[in-house]
Formats: structure tokens, sequence, C-alpha cells
């Protein structure tokens, strides 16, 4: 009779055992009542596990906020400036301890980070703010806020903030922070903490905690459209709120945690002790990890193209930069990077905050190539024009002996290159490492020394010359200088004579100006050195 009766107790246990833990693997209602998170059934508000997560031996001050951050989740703490991390058993983690002050809402933003409202600057915080988290921790900046944020909850598309004091408010951001609007304006209710968004009537619930005027402390149903109050709940001054499946709402006051009827307006205490805070839905199984994205793993994009452009499946995947970021959820890039031609990215799929493996894709980027130059395709110069001096548009462009070599960008030409007779130049417009064809310019080059010169019939020859070149004209020279590039004057020359030689051999390698006075005129000609 004794072992019949021990069995009976045995499978009972078991029973009971196996009925718990398939309540927990189901999702549930955690809701911090100090020193302890309890869980709650969200079908119709029971309380499953009274003592789920025991915060003592952390020595919490105020643990406000409460997320799940895939296989963890993760506690604020008001006044120890903390966010305290455990795994889905209820076992603390770790904790984030640093820059960080007066802290209350949290949520996952987008899959891909973790925002937490501050309103302090101490231990290197950054005063009123939301500062972002990714999923492993990593302090990834902050977006300043005008007020005192509180709670933080994302709809899927943008995220929703609370705010109280004299700015309290129901703000709209999106995922890269920018604000968007408000949903409440300012001074309709005072001190907004946590927020809910009731899906079935396209509002927000809000439980308030102050009094303002005419709108007194409790439970508000904002109008997501318009921010009129669909519905008032005189139940105190609330902390936290959370809708259960049926339609019936829990809300937090104090050291109470009650399920109020919507129907009847009534609420029943559910629960009391320590002070109550905020809510959150939970999923106590650890991540299944969702089907990798599939496409091309080469892609090909025109110039321009961002990770936006890539496609794969699903569409909606986050992108990084390495697989080690890919895999600890680092450093995610928005999507509208400009792709790299050459570079990989991986993209990974987040379903319920639970990442895929990542997928690479390898891209390459077909730049758009840049006007081919214009301008005249047969260009006269003098002796000792250079390729600075050729005209064509744009001025900037990259200058090659060959076609071969222009469309091979190899063997560039200076600019101070001089023009060959009869010679073949190709220039080439490279704006944005994009080179456009080449364009052809023939140069001709009108000899010194053998023609006639201008008017005065002056000569020059040799040109270029080496250690003397000869200056002659059929009128009377006076007065002869040459000047370099720089304007420096170089050497001169007094005579009254229709021909002279200089000794140009001290002169360094290079282009100069000779300007000579004949018959009461001034010719200047470009000379060479060699």
């Amino acid at each position: 009779m004794k072992t019949k009766t021990t069995l009976l107790t045995f499978f009972t246990i078991l029973l009971l055992l196996l009925n718990f833990e398939g309540l927990k693997s189901q999702e549930q209602i955690a809701v911090i009542q100090e020193p302890f998170v309890i869980l709650i059934d969200p079908a119709d508000g029971t309380i499953v596990d009274n003592s789920f997560i025991d915060m003592t031996a952390q020595s919490q001050a105020t643990p406000k906020g409460i997320i799940q951050v895939g296989d963890e989740i993760w506690i604020s703490d008001q006044i120890e400036d903390k966010i305290f991390r455990y795994d889905l058993d209820g076992v603390f983690v770790s904790e984030i301890a640093t820059g960080l002050d007066n802290i209350k809402g949290m949520a996952v933003i987008n899959d891909t980070e973790v925002w937490v409202t501050n309103a302090g600057s101490n231990n290197g915080a950054p005063g009123d703010a939301i500062i972002r988290f990714d999923t492993a921790g990593t302090n990834l900046g902050f977006f300043p806020t005008t007020g005192s944020s509180f709670d933080i909850i994302d709809t899927g598309t943008e995220v929703y903030i609370s705010y109280i004091g004299t700015t309290t408010r129901i703000e709209r951001r999106d995922y890269a922070g920018t604000v968007l609007d408000n949903i409440v304006e300012e001074s309709v209710v005072t001190f907004i903490q946590q927020i809910e968004i009731n899906e079935a009537n396209n509002s927000v619930y809000a439980a308030v905690f102050s009094s303002s005027g005419a709108n007194t402390s409790g439970l508000y149903e904002f109008s997501i459209a318009d921010g009129s109050i669909l519905n008032y709940y005189n139940e105190g001054a609330l902390r936290g709120v959370a809708i259960l499946d049926d339609g019936n709402v829990l809300i937090s006051s104090g050291n109470t945690i009650s399920l109020l009827n919507t129907t009847t307006n009534t609420s029943s205490i559910i629960s009391s002790g320590g002070a109550s805070h905020y809510f959150s839905r939970v999923s106590l199984t650890p991540c299944v990890t969702p089907p990798t994205p599939t496409g091309d793993a080469a892609q090909t994009f025109d110039e321009g193209a961002t990770l936006a452009d890539i496609v794969v499946n699903p569409t909606t995947v986050t992108w990084y930069a390495t697989e080690m970021d890919a895999l600890n959820n680092t450093n995610p890039l928005d999507n509208t990077t400009l792709l790299v031609d050459g570079t990989t990215y991986y993209a990974v799929n987040f379903d319920g905050g639970c990442p895929s493996e990542p997928f690479a894709v390898t891209v390459t980027v077909n730049c758009i190539p840049a006007a081919t130059p214009t301008g005249d395709a047969t260009q006269t110069f003098d002796v000792g024009a250079t390729l600075a001096d050729v005209v064509v548009t744009p001025t900037v462009v990259i200058w090659y002996a060959t076609e071969a070599d222009a469309l091979s960008m190899s063997n560039p030409l200076p600019l101070t290159t001089l023009l060959e007779n009869g010679e073949n130049y190709f220039a080439v417009n490279d704006m944005n490492d994009c080179p456009s064809e080449p364009f052809e310019v023939t140069i001709i080059i009108e000899a010194l020394g053998v023609n006639d010169f201008n008017s005065a019939k002056l000569a020059i020859y040799p040109n270029p010359m080496t250690t003397n070149v000869t200056v002659s004209c059929k009128t009377e020279i006076q007065h002869i200088i040459i000047t370099n590039v720089l304007g420096q004057v170089v050497l001169t020359k007094q005579l009254n004579s229709n021909q002279v030689v200089l000794d140009v051999s001290g002169l360094s390698n290079g282009l100069y100006l000779l300007t000579a006075n004949a018959s009461g005129k001034q010719i200047t000609a470009k000379i060479v050195k060699e």
C-alpha cells in the first residue's frame, strides 16, 4: 500500500512538472514585483510562477523595465543604473553597468537593436536620450530626446516613446531615431509610464502616474490616428500595462498587480507584495534558428546601388559588413549603404529576435563611364607648347600617348609634356574613378626660325636649342629679354642689330619666353632649352 501511494505521488508530481514546463514553453507575460519576476498566463491573467526570477542577489533597487532579447531576459534598474541579464531559466548571466543613468523602459527595435530610455548624466550617460545597444550588449551610441523618456515600444514599422514631466507626450520616431510627430501632445496628461498598443482598436494604452488639471491618473486609451481619448479607467497612479489575449488588461500600481475587465470596467487584484512595475511578453523556449536567406551568391549592379537593391529571400533581412558581425549581431548596416565593387555582404534573417545563419553575397558594381572629353580633333601650337595647352572639355583630364595606354589607364603623361608635331594624344575623363572613352587630339606644331614670325619677320633657331640660339629680324632689334615660366628674367641683351647669337648654355632645360623689341613692336615667342 505504501508503495502504491509513493508511486501515485511520484507520477502526480511528474505530471505537475510536465504541465509546468509545458506552460513555461508557451508565451508568458513577465512582470516585475520586487524582488521577483512573476509569470502570468496571457490568455486569462492567472499566475503561472510567482518567483520565476529572484533579483535579490543582484541587490536590485528599482527594477523598472523587462524585455526578452533573444535567449535572454533583460531588466533595467532605474536606481542602480544597470541592466541585469538572465537566461531563459531565470539564471543571472551578467550586467551592463556603464554609461547608464536613471533608466526605465526598453524595447528590441527592428529585431537588431535594444533601445533604453535614459534621463541622467552620471556614469558617463548622455542625459535625456535613448541609448542604443546591439543584442550582445555593445553600446552603439544614443539619440538625444527633448525631456525625460520613460517607455519604448516597437510597432513593427516605427517606434513609440512615452515621456513624463512638462514634456509628457507619446512620440513617434523611425528606426533611424528621427522624430516623426506626436500621437499624444504635451499637457494632455502627466507622467506616462508604460505604454501598450491595442491593435484591435488602433489605439495605445497609457499607464498615467500623476494628475494634471482635469485629467487625473489612471489608464488611458488614446487613438493612434488623432490622439483623442477613447477610454479612461480610474485606477489610480499606474506604472505598467499589458493586454491579455481576451482583451482585458493587466495593470500595476504601487505594490499590486490587477486584472481590469474592460467590459465591466471593474478590476481585481491578482498579486500583491513588493513594488510592481512593467510587463513584457516572453517566450521561454530557446531560439529556433530561422531559415538562412537565399539568393544568388554573386550579384551585379550599376554604380549607385545600395544594400536595398540586393535580391534575397526573405526581403526583410539585416546586412553586415563581416561574417563576424553577422554572427554576433554587431554593427548592422543601413539599407542605404552604397555597394562597393568586389565586397562581400552578409544577410541575416531574424524571426522573433532569433537570427539565422548568415548568407554571403559578393557584389560587382559596374561604374557609369564619365562623359567623353570634347574639343577640336586637330589643334595647332607653337614650338614649346605642352599638354596643358591643349583645349578640351572638361579641362581636368588624364593624357596618354597611345590609345592602348588610355584604355588601360597606364603610363599617364604629365601636363608638362612637350607637344610633338604630328603626334596623337588621348584624353580620358576619370570622374569618380569611372573613366570615359578616350578622346584623340592630333597636334600640329608651327616651327619657329624657318618661317617669318608675325609681321616683324622674327626668326629664332635652332628651337629647341642647346648652347646657342640665333635671333634675327629684317628690321633692327633693340632689346631681347628671356624669362622662365615663373616670369623671372634669366637673360637680357641690349643691341641695335638685325641679328644676335645668344649664349644659353647656362640655362636649365625647359620652356622659356623670348621677348624682342624690333621696329617699335614687342614680339614674344616660346623657346625650349634641351
